[in-house]
């Protein structure tokens, strides 16, 4: 890919956790590196039969400004997540998302139902922002070296660090550098 042409390419993708009810989701970004697998839902959103783990392919400094501000601008994602590679998550049958009507989600194969997202502009429906690509898998394993692990600080680094051991806080990438 080209992605020295554009600035909003990226041959990466995101893995986004979404807050929970405290000030920070690091206790459960915790329980995550401690088992070290995303698990794929089928919230009502996503059709077909198949569980998904959702990805964004939003280029990591425009993520980094858009999730830091996040509760702001009302957005359900913090900025702690994992970056992979998009190639290989290709391989293992992930998949950009497809924005049409509701009613057009039938001319999709049956397979490939949980990669429809509704898109209706008139009613305040886009989320063509996102950037989204889904994997269809119940469970996706990673480590250090199939992932990098994205934190919003320093800060953050330090609590995770004092929480366990694990290669992927040897390499973690801080957004705070980047803005």
């Amino acid at each position: 890919m080209i992605n020295w042409l554009r600035a909003d390419l990226s041959n990466k993708l995101i893995w986004w956790i979404k807050p929970g009810r405290g000030e920070t989701p690091l206790g459960d970004l915790l329980h995550l590196l401690q088992r070290g697998r995303l698990h794929g839902e089928q919230p009502a959103y996503i059709y077909g039969k198949r569980r998904c783990i959702a990805f964004s392919e939003t280029p990591l400094i425009q993520a980094a400004r858009l999730l830091l501000n996040a509760r702001q601008a009302g957005i359900n994602f913090a900025p702690y997540g994992l970056l992979f590679d998009r190639n290989a998550l290709y391989r293992q049958g992930a998949r950009q998302t497809i924005h049409q009507p509701l009613d057009e989600l039938a001319l999709l194969h049956q397979d490939h139902y949980f990669r429809h997202v509704t898109l209706s502009p008139d009613e305040g429906v886009d989320f063509t922002w996102k950037r989204e690509w889904r994997l269809p898998v119940d469970e996706l394993p990673f480590s250090a070296d199939t992932c990098t692990l994205i934190l919003p600080d320093g800060d953050a680094l330090q609590w995770l660090r004092t929480h366990m051991v694990s290669p992927l806080t040897d390499n973690a990438l801080l957004l705070e550098h980047l803005l």
